[in-house]
């Protein structure tokens, strides 16, 4: 697909799609990815996103960043998942209000009414029409195939504990940690897992920036404030029902507050940081506390990461080299 130059992108573009087809719906992606300037609203329709999560649905959530991950890794991806909220269309509007609204042909009844509602709330969008985006047969397997590169990089999600298989997963109070650093679609994935899955309270451990002066390009680094902010307004946008507190990660030496609080119940973590939920765990129960459910996320492929993975420290490498301007 070609890029679209600045002057044709919209600020903000909505795009409708069934959850349980993204995968087939991937062109509708990547239209999307292309033609927003900063912010995609994804409005997510079928029984799998009206209700409360599990390992599937997580599976099907990290395929919605595959397009980012691949062209605009950095880009603001927003799934809107309607057991969350009191209105999707009132959502989209508060979040946008879209300048572009796009769907496939298969999603376009279903989009011509999400749209009259929002036109209800914002008559500012009289004009605003739906563009269809007509969905082409992939072969995942080729090696140039649009989804390939990153869809096979993803891992399953699952959890580690107590859990029964193919239940909701839904818990009071919620942990999550990590960098933040530009914010990326894998870091999006995290966030937005940790969203899903909280129905409360959610506390999310940002890596201070003491803790980061070896990292490479560190000159490159955000300061912390931005990287806490860019983590809590993005759980926010998503699940505007919990509250999202943070705090800062100071020193690898002292555990966070998700092991020494009893008020948390799971831990949302990806395939490279399961050993810190144990050792969390194993904090926790010298406390006298229950363990945390740890709920694992897929890795994210990408264009530039190393070996399939996406990551900030590449995304800082392309900024140095001036490759990213």
């Amino acid at each position: 697909m070609a890029s679209l130059s600045s002057e044709n992108k919209q600020k903000c573009v909505a795009a409708v799609l069934q959850l349980e087809c993204v995968q087939k719906e991937m062109p509708l992606l990547d239209h999307a990815t292309q033609a927003a300037d900063d912010r995609i609203l994804l409005a997510l329709l079928g029984s799998i996103a009206a209700q409360a999560p599990t390992l599937a649905t997580l599976d099907l959530l990290a395929k919605c960043y595959d397009s980012s991950a691949r062209l605009r890794p950095t880009i603001d991806v927003v799934p809107l998942f309607p057991f969350l909220l009191e209105s999707l269309a009132g959502r989209i509007n508060a979040l946008g209000p879209p300048a572009s609204f796009v769907s496939s042909p298969d999603s376009k009844v279903k989009a011509q009414q999400l749209l009259g509602e929002l036109k209800s709330i914002n008559c500012d969008l009289e004009n605003l029409a739906i563009s269809l985006v007509p969905l082409m047969p992939v072969d995942i397997s080729s090696p140039n195939s649009s989804t390939s590169s990153s869809l096979l990089a993803n891992t399953h999600a699952r959890v580690i504990g107590q859990w029964e298989k193919n239940a909701p997963l839904q818990f009071r109070n919620v942990a999550v940690g990590g960098t933040f650093d530009r914010l990326h679609a894998g870091h999006r994935l995290l966030l937005a897992a940790t969203a899903l899955v909280a129905t409360e309270g959610i506390y999310v451990g940002v890596a201070s920036d003491r803790l980061l002066i070896k990292k490479k390009n560190k000159e490159l680094l955000e300061p912390y404030t931005v990287r806490e902010v860019a983590a809590v307004e993005y759980m926010q946008r998503i699940n505007p029902k919990v509250m999202v507190r943070a705090g800062a990660l100071v020193d690898p030496k002292v555990p966070p507050l998700a092991a020494t609080s009893a008020d948390f119940q799971a831990i949302v973590v990806s395939e490279e940081t399961i050993s810190g939920a144990e050792e969390i765990n194993f904090v926790r129960k010298s406390l006298g506390f229950d363990p945390l459910v740890i709920v694992v996320v897929g890795l994210i492929g990408g264009a530039t990461g190393a070996g399939g993975k996406l990551s900030s420290t590449d995304l800082r490498d392309i900024a140095a080299s001036g490759r990213g301007r």
